[in-house]
């Protein structure tokens, strides 16, 4: 069997004759041109496949098919066929059976749309062993900032095949989140960017994992937010003691749910979404005592939370539903409260008319801030009387490295009393009476025998 080098020229140039002819590449093995009587050109690969017991020659593609514009007859892409072939071959595997299975896994790809992809998947978050924390919120978050969106043509995101989804795509969704406004101020959303980027970037290494929807790579890999959103600024809002005073003052006017639910977070010191899931089963009235299980925290472990009297009594009078068992609900007990964003504006505006009440000025206004403020306000506060050890444990911040080892002390006790310290400051704050809260470098200081018996004697102030 002659073979000679093909090229683009000598293959436009090979004229039909009476029978049909083949022509065969030196280059790739294999690889011919058939010339029917009609002039109708094909490519073909001559070789023994699986099975067979002789050699057969069988059709690749049509000349033209694949061409370019550096490739006008096809040659390039049909060497790569040829050699892919031969490979197959080599391996005892049938190569038009592979292709038609990469047909119809192609096919079924065009049918993975990105909204079918997404719906598998909020399925997965809700049933996987470790169910995730908060799956409502991080499924509404993905919707509204990723999935539901449109794409740069203006058509929707959601209709492509999943395997069509690019980088660009993903990065045009995040900085049009962060350029976003926070309700009532001239702030962008970086974090809600970040938040966005990261929970698109675990749906798509998800979606690449299962091996059922054809994307065989993430278009986040090798991505970090930092790239295209810069370095997180820390934040360091927190409540004074003025601020603290008008925002119970404004949570009294927001009422149940809401005006509650706040409070409780910043008594407690927990997360936003904790203490609005909080379920009546998860609090011990008697003892005090509020567990939230591992599948609504952070870290996947159960949290121990001690109730101070004045969170106790939010609590009980909070109205018992028939439906369900939500403490802080608005469908009558069946699903936690919701609507965060439009609740905490309600509360800035009605502290900002407290605040302009009180100084006379109109245009007074104070710092924007969110509710996980309230959170580190909590945090911040105790610091002042208890260690930090102690204070991480409150707010539910797990030990690192060799510590978290050894260190299994609960500090239950310990943490029961600064919760209600604290509480009893916020009293003193809003009723502008005095509370004794010891600093704890002196609490440790008068906890030791010898400074106690001098103390006992007078001596010692």
């Amino acid at each position: 069997m002659a073979k000679i080098k093909l090229t683009d020229a000598k293959v436009r140039s090979l004229r039909p004759r009476e029978k049909p002819f083949d022509l065969w590449d030196s280059d790739a093995r294999g690889l011919g041109v058939h010339v029917s009587p009609t002039g109708l050109m094909t490519w073909v690969y001559y070789g023994r496949l699986p099975g067979k017991k002789s050699p057969s020659r069988v059709a690749l593609a049509p000349v033209g098919s694949g061409a370019t514009e550096g490739d006008p007859v096809g040659l390039e892409a049909a060497r790569t066929k040829a050699r892919l072939w031969y490979q197959a071959i080599r391996a005892g595997e049938d190569p038009r059976v592979s292709e038609k299975r990469q047909q119809r896994l192609r096919a079924e790809a065009r049918t993975n749309t990105l909204a079918a992809v997404a719906a598998d998947y909020f399925v997965h978050i809700r049933t996987r062993e470790k169910p995730m924390s908060r799956p409502d919120e991080v499924e509404g978050t993905l919707r509204r900032g990723f999935i539901d969106t449109l794409d740069a043509d203006g058509l929707p995101l959601n209709e492509r095949p999943i395997v069509d989804i690019t980088w660009n795509d993903v990065k045009r969704a995040v900085l049009s989140k962060k350029a976003e406004l926070r309700r009532g101020t001239d702030q962008p959303k970086a974090a809600a960017g970040r938040t966005l980027f990261r929970l698109t970037r675990a749906f798509l290494n998800w979606a690449v994992e299962e091996e059922a929807y054809g994307l065989k790579a993430s278009p986040c890999a090798g991505r970090r937010p930092k790239g295209i959103l810069g370095t997180a600024e820390p934040r360091k809002r927190w409540l004074k003691d003025y601020e603290i005073r008008l925002f119970w003052k404004a949570t009294e006017r927001l009422g149940y749910p809401f005006g509650d639910m706040l409070r409780v977070c910043l008594l407690t010191g927990q997360r936003r979404g904790e203490v609005a899931s909080i379920e009546r089963d998860e609090v011990d009235f008697a003892r005090a005592e509020w567990i939230v299980p591992a599948r609504k925290m952070k870290m996947k472990d159960p949290h121990f939370v001690p109730l101070a009297p004045q969170v106790v009594e939010v609590l009980s009078r909070a109205p018992r539903h028939n439906e369900g068992q939500f403490v802080f609900s608005g469908t009558g007990g069946r699903e936690p409260v919701s609507g965060f964003s439009k609740a905490m504006k309600r509360l800035r505006d009605e502290m900002n008319a407290l605040h302009r009440e009180e100084t006379g000025n109109p245009k007074a206004e104070l710092e924007h801030f969110r509710c996980h403020d309230l959170r580190r306000t909590c945090r911040s506060k105790i610091s002042r009387y208890t260690t930090q050890e102690i204070a991480e444990l409150i707010i539910a911040h797990r030990p690192k490295g060799i510590v978290a080892v050894y260190a299994l002390y609960d500090f239950a006790d310990e943490r029961r009393e600064v919760l209600r310290r604290w509480a009893r400051e916020v009293e003193s704050i809003v009723t502008k009476k005095p509370a004794e809260v010891i600093p704890f470098s002196a609490a440790a200081r008068l906890k030791k025998p010898g400074l106690m018996r001098l103390r006992r004697r007078g001596s010692l102030k």
